[in-house]
C-alpha cells in the first residue's frame, strides 16, 4: 500500500487476484470473440467498453442480482487488468489471438478443477446427509 488510497484502489481493481476463475474466464473469452473480428490484433478500450457492456447482460453475472452486479471496470482498467493476468501466467500481449488462446484454455483448466473439487466436497454432503437420514 502506498498510503495514497485511489493509487491502492487503482491497483487492487486491476489485479486478477481478486477475481474469480469463472470471471476471468469469461472476460478473456470475450475478448477471444473481439480478437477474432479484428483479425488476431489488439483490444483497445473501444473493443473494450463493447465488452463489458456484453459481459454486464451475461447470465452469470446478473444472476443473482441483476441490478447490483454490474462490471464496474473502466475499460482502460479492464485492459490493464487482462494484461496483468497475461503477465502472470508469463504470455506476452503482443502475442493477440495465440497467447489470449494460451490464457483461456488455462483458465478453463483451472475452472474445470475447481467445479470438479465443489462436486466432490458436495457428494461428501450428501453422503453423509443421506447416512444420518438413513440412521
Amino acid at each position: 500500500m502506498t498510503g495514497n488510497i485511489d493509487s491502492d484502489v487503482a491497483n487492487i481493481i486491476v489485479d486478477p487476484q481478486i477475481y474469480t476463475t469463472q470471471f476471468l474466464l469469461l472476460l478473456c473469452q470475450s475478448i477471444h470473440l473481439t480478437l477474432q473480428e479484428v483479425d488476431g490484433e489488439s483490444v483497445d478500450e473501444d473493443a473494450m467498453s463493447q465488452i463489458i457492456e456484453k459481459l454486464n447482460h451475461h447470465s452469470l453475472i446478473v444472476r443473482d442480482n441483476p441490478t447490483v452486479n454490474k462490471i464496474c471496470l473502466k475499460p482502460s482498467e479492464a485492459l490493464e487488468l487482462y494484461y496483468n493476468l497475461l503477465k502472470q501466467h508469463n504470455i506476452n500481449q503482443e502475442e493477440g489471438l495465440e497467447g489470449n488462446k494460451e490464457i483461456c484454455e488455462l483458465l478453463y483448466a483451472t475452472r474445470i478443477k475447481e467445479l470438479e473439487d465443489n462436486l466432490r466436497s458436495q457428494e461428501s454432503i450428501f453422503k453423509e446427509q443421506v447416512k444420518y437420514l438413513q440412521g
